[in-house]
This record gives C-alpha cells, sequence and structure tokens, in this order.
C-alpha cells in the first residue's frame, strides 16, 4: 500500500492528528482512511502487509502502528518501507496486490511494467471525484495507464460507479477524437462501501448520553454532525428556516437543532447569523470538535444531513448515525440512497437539480486546483424538496413507534452491510477473484519509463554550466579530511528529509583520502562496499553530489 500522505495513519492508537500531524484537517476522507487502515489490519485475511511512504514518514508510521497494536514493535507481518527501497528492492517483496487509498493507479501501474515479473491486481479506492484537477492528476493518467482486467477501482456507491464510468469513457472518447489516441481503462469497476466501527458507534441509553455531551435530558434533538462548509459539503439555511417553521408549529415539543462540526470556519458565523435572525437562537445548538461523536449521535432522536454537493460520493455521518440507531433523513443524492432504506431506517428527501454548468464547464481550467468556485455554484443551483423535509420529519417527531422501528433497522442494517468485518470479507472476496485471474496471465516487464514519469535531468541539465560525467575524477578538500559530515550543520536538511546514507559518505570520502578516482570508479567501489542494502545508482550519484555541494570533495578538472 502506497502512503504518500500522513493522514493514513494520523489518527492510529494514541498518536492523534494534534499529537504527530498538527496540520492534517478532520475531515471524512482522513477519517474513511484512517477506519479503513484500522479494519485492514485487524479483519484482514493477508499473511503480509507492505505500508510504503516517503523515507522522512517511515519512522512516524512505525510508531503510529505500535501504538495502534499497543507493541514495543510493529508486529510481525507488517513491514513498513520507503519509496527508496520499494523501487530498488520491487522484485524482492514478491507482491500478490497493491491497494492504494488515494485513486493514484499510475504509480503502482509504472512499477509493476517496468520492475515486475509476475503480474498483480491493482486495486484503488476513492473518495472525492469531482474537482476538476483530478481529471488530469487521478483519472486521466489512469485511462493512459497499462492496465489489466484483474485490476479494479471500487467505489463507495452506486451513484459514485456510474460517475466514474462517465468520466472514464468521457476521457477516452475525447482522447480518440482530439489526438487519436486509443486510450481506456481495462479494470474491473467494482462498489464496496465504506465501512463503520460498529463497536464505537453503537446504540446507547438516550438520557446517560445526553447527560455526557451536556444536552437537556426533555428536548426532541435533531442532530446534524459534519462538516461546515456550503462550499463543498451542505448549505444548511434552507434547512434553519424549515426548522424554524417546526419550532413555531410544534410549541410543546421543546425542538433543539444540535449542529456538530469538526471544525469551526467563517460560514459557522453565517449559521449562527441565520438562527438569530429566524428567530430560533434558543433552539439551535453549535458544538464545535465534539467531544465523543458516538456519543453525541446517541444523544439525539434524528439525524439529518441535507447535502447538496457533488463533492459528497458517500456520507459516512448516515452510516454513523445508523449503527448508533438513529433514524436518518437525508437528501436523496448520491450515496446516500446507497446507504438509507427510505421508509426503513430513515427517509431520502428528494432533490431537483437541471444542467446549468455550461459557463462553469468553459471556466473550469481557470479554476483549476481551487474547485470551490464551481462546486458552491453548483450546490446553490441543487434544491432539496423543503416541504417534503418538513413532513418526513414531523412524522418522526409524532410518532414515537415509528423512531423505534426505523432504530432496529438502522442498527440491524449497519450490522449486515457496514461494519468493518462486512466490509472486508466484501474485499477479501474481490482480491480473491483478481489474484486468481492474475495468477493465470502472463506480465512481461517493460524497461521503457511512462510517459507520465518527469524526466528532470534530460529537460533541465543544460541548466548548469558543467555535467558531472563518467570520466570526471574527484578528490577530497581539506574540509572533507577533517569533516564529519552527519554532525555537520549542512547535514540537517538530510537528516531532515531521510536523503542520504551516512555509510556512503564515509566511504566516499575514506575512499577519497587514498587517491582520486574517477566518477564511476568511486561509486562502483561504493557498491561493492555498501553494508545496508544495495542501492540504486542514482541514489549513489546524489550522494557525490552533495559532498561536492557542501565542499567536501571537488573536481580536479
Amino acid at each position: 500500500m502506497r502512503c504518500p500522505s500522513p493522514r493514513y495513519f494520523a489518527d492510529f492508537g494514541r498518536a492523534r492528528t494534534t499529537d504527530i500531524w498538527p496540520d492534517i484537517p478532520v475531515q471524512g476522507a482522513n477519517v474513511a482512511v484512517n477506519s479503513f487502515l484500522r479494519a485492514f489490519l485487524r479483519h484482514g485475511q493477508v499473511d503480509q502487509y507492505w505500508f510504503f511512504a516517503p523515507p522522512s514518514s517511515v519512522e512516524r508510521i512505525k510508531q503510529a502502528i505500535k501504538e495502534e497494536t499497543s507493541r514495543s514493535r510493529v508486529p510481525a507481518g507488517i513491514g513498513v518501507g520507503s519509496f527508496s527501497s520499494l523501487v530498488d528492492e520491487f522484485g524482492g517483496y514478491g507482491f500478490t496486490h497493491w491497494l492504494d487509498l488515494s485513486c493514484s493507479f499510475e504509480a503502482p501501474s509504472s512499477l509493476r511494467k517496468k520492475l515486475s515479473s509476475r503480474p498483480f491486481p491493482i486495486i484503488v479506492t476513492h473518495h472525492s471525484i469531482s474537482y476538476p484537477w483530478m481529471l488530469r492528476g487521478l483519472f486521466m493518467p489512469m485511462v493512459l495507464s497499462q492496465s489489466y482486467p484483474f485490476d479494479a477501482i471500487v467505489c463507495t456507491s452506486a451513484a459514485a460507479r456510474t460517475a466514474i464510468v462517465r468520466l472514464l469513457d468521457r476521457l477516452s472518447i475525447d482522447l480518440k477524437r482530439e489526438l487519436g489516441i486509443d486510450a481506456r481503462f481495462s479494470g474491473r469497476i467494482e462498489v464496496i462501501p465504506l465501512g463503520v466501527d460498529t463497536e464505537k458507534f453503537r446504540p446507547r441509553q438516550k438520557e446517560a448520553a445526553r447527560r455526557q455531551v451536556g444536552l437537556p435530558k426533555n428536548a426532541f434533538i435533531i442532530l446534524y454532525l459534519g462538516r461546515l462548509s456550503a462550499v463543498d459539503k451542505a448549505d444548511l439555511t434552507p434547512f434553519l428556516r424549515l426548522f424554524a417553521g417546526l419550532v413555531k408549529s410544534n410549541p410543546k415539543k421543546k425542538l433543539l437543532f444540535v449542529v456538530a462540526s469538526a471544525r469551526a470556519g467563517p460560514y459557522l458565523d453565517t449559521l449562527i447569523r441565520c438562527a438569530r435572525e429566524s428567530g430560533i437562537g434558543k433552539n439551535v445548538r453549535f458544538i464545535v470538535i465534539p467531544d465523543n461523536p458516538a456519543v453525541l449521535y446517541c444523544a439525539a432522536d434524528i439525524f439529518v444531513s441535507p447535502v447538496d454537493n457533488i463533492q459528497e460520493s458517500f456520507g459516512l455521518s448516515v452510516v454513523e448515525a445508523m449503527a448508533c440507531g438513529i433514524p436518518q433523513v437525508v437528501s436523496d443524492w448520491n450515496g446516500y440512497r446507497d446507504t438509507v432504506v427510505d421508509g426503513e431506517t430513515g427517509f431520502l428527501v428528494p432533490t431537483l437539480w437541471m444542467q446549468c454548468d455550461e459557463d462553469l464547464v468553459e471556466a473550469a481550467p481557470l479554476f483549476d486546483g481551487e474547485g470551490t468556485f464551481d462546486h458552491v455554484s453548483l450546490a446553490q443551483s441543487v434544491a432539496i424538496d423543503l416541504r417534503a423535509y418538513r413532513d418526513r420529519l414531523q412524522l418522526l417527531i409524532d410518532d414515537a413507534e415509528m423512531r423505534a422501528a426505523m432504530s432496529l433497522h438502522s442498527r440491524e442494517r449497519a450490522l449486515n452491510c457496514f461494519s468493518w468485518p462486512a466490509v472486508m470479507r466484501r474485499y477479501q472476496s474481490l482480491w480473491t477473484e483478481l489474484g486468481t485471474m492474475a495468477a493465470a496471465a502472463i506480465c512481461v516487464p517493460n524497461s521503457s519509463a511512462s510517459s507520465m514519469h518527469p524526466r528532470y535531468y534530460d529537460v533541465f541539465g543544460h541548466f548548469a554550466s558543467h555535467s558531472v560525467t563518467a570520466a570526471t575524477r574527484l578528490r577530497i578538500t581539506t574540509a572533507g579530511r577533517r569533516a564529519r559530515p552527519a554532525a555537520s550543520p549542512e547535514y540537517e536538511i538530510a537528516e531532515e528529509w531521510k536523503l542520504l546514507d551516512q555509510d556512503l559518505l564515509r566511504g566516499a570520502l575514506g575512499l577519497l583520502r587514498r587517491q582520486e578516482l574517477d566518477r564511476e570508479t568511486l561509486v562502483d567501489r561504493l557498491v561493492s562496499i555498501s553494508r545496508s542494502r544495495a542501492h540504486h545508482r542514482h541514489f549513489i550519484y546524489r550522494h557525490v553530489m552533495w559532498l561536492l555541494k557542501h565542499g567536501f570533495i571537488e573536481a580536479c578538472d
């Protein structure tokens, strides 16, 4: 598994985001990745796991895994390696499957194409799929990369699957029409939902839950828990006006709308002002960074999520509420209709939209990398049937027996469909099937790099005045004779990013103390005396250049 981002292990064990990776926002994708990895390690039926990360993140990932497993060392069967070791020793790992949680297909495909003598399935999962940059950053490389029928994209919902199929087909058609290129993704596109920890998210006694989170015991509580953003989540202002009507028509119910989010932002001020101007300031409670979301769900009578944004592809909070036995009344939008069973676990409220995006499509390249203007513009053109929303809520407010029945159905559905053991069984079935297909296939390594690989020196080598060639003779300087590179201030950046091997630096200086050597002879001898592992030759070249950069050695001419 490739782990390019710290979010993969940010919430493991006692190594919380605020302790080790303080800059990682708490978002649905981050929560989903952490939950998946935890379930993967606990419920997956695999003998050996390997996680690969940038060299600077390897030790932090090892520590996070130790924290999660409450052990002093990384458990047997789990390996953590750097990207460098992955490239240098690819064949030695004996991969049977490759899993990537950030939907990056091009990287493992190019490695398999160039370095593997044995085919193996590549399985990628997605989170958001709507941002323009993803066309070029994820899906165009996916279409152009070498793929096989035993590869797969795992979608979290049927609606997301339809969107990805349409997106990939559109790219293939456009490449053929505009450039004459026949390219398409040849793998499977499957649907497996995200999961939830049904031991953590479980029904609790309502009065005790309210006492724990500080909510009134005699109120009728409607809960929204999720990111506060009208740009890429949900505009709650229409719902606040709807709720104001419910408060007015239910004077004896003591209705309370609780809005909880993992972080505050400017949109919070908008909602506070909207609630006050609607005359329901005392009926709305805002909670930022709730102490225990699982308990907060159980303190509610109904969970709502009026999502209206194409960014939403699944809706993890809906499943969390379902696992806690709380009826869900949500917009009939994207992945929500895969989770909520209308009339059984809650209600799906109709949504309305129309094609009104032509100017946004034309302007999309100008906003590429932003993804905010187009998303908020589109979301403001999505309408939720507010009358239907109000009617569904009123029905549940009035009918305690219906709420109780939906609570039981919700918990049962969460256990059967969205518990991590159930989800992992579906993954296990998929990669067993794909692995069997791959074992019967033939894969011939291709030494050429992919067109998606940058050629740094080929493109930028002329920036330098001179090139250090194979014949360039090198000698140690006075500074190099008395230096201990690893103890010098110059080494701090290299140490921070885990760029260099100290043994190679010491070895190079030791060899050059005895005599001048040309570049290739020096590197050949470093290869022969390397005590750690087989390094890529160009990795060793960078050690030579680092010594040149800091004046420990010099070129003779």
